[in-house]
């Protein structure tokens, strides 16, 4: 059975008032979505077959959790119709996609075979999609870049006022490490608390960055490092990515580590050719 994905929110409603160039500003939805886009998102799994959730990213990334722990189960696309989930095991699993946003477990093909079976009405189970407000989206943004607007602070030692251009320039490095709760690496430190970083364009503007580590977040797209050229060492493991081609760019680049994502190794095979004299860290199959 495919276990179930909760996004996480962190702490009580904080407004970063000095991180320049994000504000927090709402993030408008698409007026017109692709079949894609309306997936996207987070789904409740019934209570009765096991509870927990599914979250499908935009990079075609699906993701479940349980009471048992995260499971990282593989890819999800649309085929005639429906969405069809490939597990990291091999196996494929096909769902119905209801009028009211819902996905219903309809079928699956096993590792190894070819045939799909179907399952029997009283067997099917629906995962009910959850819905996310605009203000909710805000806050967590919010929550985001004072987080953000902490770290940067504490890095520089100025604790008030507006970081400026001078100010941003100081920071050389940065870390946001992202535990699952009750998994801290530093003992006392409870990472789960933090907000998810899921978006580097909040962190575009520090382009004097020499070393980041944003590791066990929430991360799809990296061509956000477009600018940030100085970049040394990057860790990014346990994350969401599929393509590393922005990184290509990075000339300076010495070290990068990418275990944890869905990469491929034709993937890393690009990279070591832009990056000849960096070191890719992975577990991408061949």
């Amino acid at each position: 059975m495919i276990a179930v994905v909760v996004l996480v929110g962190c702490g009580k409603k904080e407004k970063a008032q000095n991180f320049e160039g994000n504000k927090g500003a709402a993030i408008k939805p698409s007026k017109q979505a692709s079949s894609e886009e309306k997936i996207v998102g987070s789904y409740a799994f019934p209570r009765e077959a096991g509870g927990g959730h599914c979250h499908f990213f935009d990079n075609g990334v699906v993701e479940t959790s349980a009471e048992s722990g995260t499971l990282l189960l593989g890819s999800w696309s649309i085929r005639k119709g429906e969405v069809v989930i490939v597990s990291d095991t091999g196996g494929t699993s096909f769902h119905k996609i209801e009028e009211n946003g819902n996905l219903t477990w309809v079928g699956l093909t096993l590792d190894g075979e070819t045939e799909r079976h179907a399952h029997p009405k009283e067997d099917q189970v629906t995962w009910k999609k959850m819905k996310v407000s605009e203000e909710l989206r805000t806050e967590e943004k919010e929550k985001t870049i004072a987080y953000i607007d902490t770290k940067i602070r504490f890095r520089i030692g100025k604790r008030t006022g507006a970081l400026t251009e001078a100010d941003l320039e100081k920071v050389k490095s940065l870390t946001f490490e992202k535990y699952e709760e009750g998994k801290s690496f530093e003992e006392g430190v409870d990472y789960s608390k933090y907000p998810y970083i899921r978006d580097l364009t909040l962190l575009a503007k520090l382009t004097k960055l020499e070393k980041l580590v944003i590791t066990g977040n929430k991360i799809t797209d990296l061509k956000p490092l477009g600018d940030l050229t100085e970049l040394q060492v990057l860790d990014l493991r346990r994350n969401k990515i599929t393509d590393l081609s922005p990184l290509a760019e990075l000339k300076q680049l010495k070290e990068v580590s990418l275990y944890s994502n869905y990469i491929t190794m034709e993937e890393v095979n690009k990279l070591k050719t832009a990056l000849p004299n960096c070191k890719i860290f992975h577990n991408a199959d061949d």
